[in-house]
């Protein structure tokens, strides 16, 4: 029988006494058998949420900021002063089931990964919220399942590898995070979990899936300190982050470019559905916006991008058979006629990467 690794439980919060009252009373039910702590990190937190945590829970750790430093900043705090040999981390919105960590860390052992995605559903447990993950070769992530009603959830519910685990459920060995840099803090908030995804792949680490791990969430509500036009910008920004980062050279330009237009596309789409420049104030045209300051970023991107490069154990072909190439004619339609050879040519590398690894992926965690 396999020793039970120590965890760290991690959660960031920021004004989220409302939901630590839900999440930390599931934490402390946990019926793991190892050791375990639970870590809370405060971003600055006014509503009398430090005070709660010391009156109520004495024996969980706390990491107090003075500023909102972000959800990424924060696990990497937390992860730098963390005990146990695995980090779970878990969105404050969210209450786990009494199995939740047993459930992590049993996927984790017997599929060999040295990370694990959780299942999702909504806070009534009706719907599905995360049940694996897609991601598009021109930069959109999503939740695979999301929104289907959780009788669909035998369709998804298996351990399998996966692009990606969502970062408000997953565990990771620490000495791992902390060896690929952990979440990239200039993200703030999300897409930085598809990034470390990404990541953990090209370095040799596959991520899985545990389709028994499971929590339930109201979704967006632990970010409610953001509009929802800053959560849209902050996810199409730090998506071609990611791309730019993570992608091969031979592959940079050939998906950068389409993903770019594309995001320009959708924002003067966006421009003329509301009356043109004066129809809508410029903070709203979040992919015009997205696209500005990525290019702007690219010197503070570049650094990072050449490590990642640096430290590729397997190619790009190990994350695209688990990506989607195929373009959605809504996309096709916005592009010029010109862009069809280069479409048709992500198509391509798609389906070669498809083939080319089919035989080699790691089925059960080893490579």
């Amino acid at each position: 029988m396999q020793l039970k690794p120590t965890v760290s439980i991690v959660i960031p919060s920021c004004n989220g006494l409302h939901h630590l009252k839900n999440c930390l009373p599931s934490l402390v039910r946990q019926e793991y058998q190892g050791k375990w702590e639970i870590l809370v990190v405060d971003n600055a937190s006014t509503d009398g949420t430090a005070a709660y945590l010391r009156e109520q829970f004495p024996q969980i750790r706390v990491v107090a900021n003075k500023i909102n430093e972000g959800f990424a900043k924060a696990n990497n705090q937390a992860a730098s002063v963390a005990q146990g040999e695995y980090l779970a981390l878990i969105n404050n919105d969210m209450r786990a089931r009494e199995d939740w960590l047993a459930s992590l860390v049993d996927t984790c052992q017997k599929s060999g990964a040295v990370c694990v995605g959780g299942m999702i559903l909504d806070w009534e447990g009706q719907n599905i919220d995360f049940a694996g993950a897609q991601l598009h070769c021109f930069g959109v992530a999503q939740q695979q399942g999301i929104e289907m009603s959780v009788q669909q959830l035998d369709g998804y519910a298996k351990m399998r590898p996966i692009s990606f685990a969502c970062g408000g459920n997953l565990l990771i060995r620490r000495d791992v995070f902390l060896e690929i840099g952990g979440f990239d803090e200039d993200y703030f908030a999300y897409a930085e979990d598809v990034d470390l995804g990404w990541r953990l792949w090209l370095c040799g680490y596959p991520v899985f899936l545990s389709p028994t791990a499971f929590t339930f969430h109201r979704r967006h509500s632990g970010s409610a300190f953001l509009d929802h036009s800053d959560r849209l910008y902050y996810n199409a920004r730090n998506m071609l982050y990611t791309m730019y980062k993570n992608y091969s050279e031979e592959n940079l330009n050939r998906f950068m470019s389409v993903g770019l237009l594309i995001k320009m596309q959708l924002g003067c789409n966006n421009v003329w559905k509301n009356g043109g420049a004066g129809g809508l104030a410029f903070e709203n045209y979040f992919e015009i916006r997205a696209v500005r300051d990525f290019l702007l970023n690219i010197p503070l991107m570049r650094p990072k991008r050449q490590w990642i490069q640096s430290r590729r154990v397997w190619g790009d072909s190990m994350v695209l058979q688990y990506v989607d190439t195929s373009i959605n004619p809504h996309f096709r339609e916005m592009l010029h006629r010109d862009l069809d050879d280069m479409l048709e040519a992500g198509e391509q590398v798609g389906r070669m990467a498809r083939e080319r690894r089919r035989g080699d992926a790691p089925q059960n965690g080893t490579e």
